[in-house]
């Protein structure tokens, strides 16, 4: 399979070794998301493919999902030699008194960018240069993989609010006015109380957000975890950045939390951070391999 290649076709090899099995019409990533997702590991599947010269056929067998991220994606190749730097914008909603804020990459004539929206701890309104400060660490990463990194500020300084989530689908809204994005890859991730907020966002927006990462944070233990379904593909991370074990009854909530998820279909992988740059060229991969898959 490669490059621009159009699977038009699908159909699961019947156990009778039929050579030719009628194939049903796939006509959209959902589509074929639904059939894959409800099969076994190693059940083979022929995809019909077509591309600008010919059309054929070829076997395949399906595999879980990975549990842990790559550690090689691919950069984002440029074709301009000097790629411009990455650049801070205010993203400001009329009806909303504090602006949000960006980091895009500086070269606005490329592909669409990945969308990653980051919840730090709640501090209340973001200055620019509080942002500056704040995202200098990510400044490579987001010019390599070509994401966009867009910091939400809490209306409360010490905690996140349901009225917050509010102004995050505003926020896109407005960041789609100054570059175009990817809809396959828009991520939440937060550390600590604002990884479980991310959480509570990739719910609120969930037709949209392909991943959720949670940084030294679980999700709420009352929340009713949804089915996977092809039209709400989800991969959630749990990221540390401390390298101290937890205590008993945190890791044995941890676990239970893991394994709540992949009962219910959901895609879950691990995910070891070290400092801040570190942490940003991770994040900034995730964001740039969930338009792969």
């Amino acid at each position: 399979i490669q490059p621009q290649d159009i699977i038009t076709g699908a159909a699961v090899l019947p156990q009778t070794n039929e050579d030719d099995p009628p194939l049903r019409s796939t006509t959209s990533p959902d589509q074929l998301a639904g059939l894959l997702g409800g099969l076994t590991q190693n059940t083979e599947v022929v995809l019909k493919i077509r591309n600008s010269e010919t059309s054929r056929k070829v076997r395949v067998t399906t595999a879980p999902f990975p549990e842990k991220t790559s550690n090689k994606v691919p950069a984002f190749n440029s074709t301009i030699e000097a790629v411009p730097p990455p650049a801070i914008v205010k993203l400001e909603i009329p009806e909303v008194a504090e602006p949000s804020w960006a980091l895009v990459p500086g070269q606005q004539d490329g592909p669409p960018v990945g969308v990653l929206v980051f919840f730090d701890e709640p501090s209340g309104t973001l200055s620019e240069n509080a942002v500056t400060i704040w995202t200098s660490s990510w400044r490579e990463a987001v010019a390599r993989y070509r994401v966009a990194l867009v910091l939400v500020p809490s209306s409360d300084s010490s905690s996140w609010r349901q009225a917050d989530l509010n102004r995050v689908g505003k926020t896109i809204g407005a960041l789609a006015h100054q570059c175009k994005i990817d809809p396959t890859r828009i991520a939440f991730a937060g550390s600590k109380a604002g990884g479980t907020f991310a959480w509570l966002g990739a719910n609120r927006f969930d037709t949209i957000a392909r991943g959720v990462c949670l940084i030294d944070a679980d999700i709420p233990r009352r929340t009713r975890i949804r089915r996977a379904s092809p039209d709400r593909f989800r991969w959630v991370l749990f990221g540390t950045t401390d390298n101290e074990k937890m205590n008993q009854e945190g890791s044995q909530q941890y676990q239970k939390t893991i394994q709540r998820l992949r009962e219910a279909g959901v895609p879950v992988s691990e995910l070891p951070l070290g400092d801040e740059t570190e942490k940003a060229s991770r994040l900034c991969q995730w964001v740039e391999s969930l338009g792969l898959l």
